[in-house]
């Protein structure tokens, strides 16, 4: 099992993983309802009023499957803590805690497109 201080792991590729949060294997879990959006993806980060941002890579810490996401327009907090968004500051967000954003909808990423 993960130790709490288990460093975090980044992914360029999506590894093997559950959706099953039960599971009593070694196998990576994902914990979000929808399928795992593909890097280049754009995502809400649903709290801690974060907001939208573009998936960087995959990432793991403590056993669970998260995608690391540089938020197009954060909230003051974020880049006081972080700094400005940037691809190397990008922050770690699990299934639970991300949607996908419709095609549709205009992102900073689109804008101009």
């Amino acid at each position: 099992m993960p130790q709490e201080d288990e460093p975090l792991q980044r992914f360029d590729t999506l590894p093997h993983y559950t959706t099953d949060r039960q599971a009593q294997t070694s196998t990576l879990k994902w914990s979000g309802p929808e399928p795992i959006p593909r890097i280049g993806a754009d995502v809400r980060i649903k709290m801690n009023g974060i907001g939208l941002g573009r998936v960087i890579s995959y990432a793991v810490y403590c056993g669970y499957l998260g995608l690391m996401v540089m938020p197009y327009a954060p909230p003051a907090w974020w880049t006081d803590h972080n700094g400005a968004p940037a691809p190397e500051r990008a922050g770690l967000a699990f299934g639970s805690e991300i949607e996908r954003v419709p095609a549709a909808e205009p992102v900073p990423a689109r804008a101009g497109a």
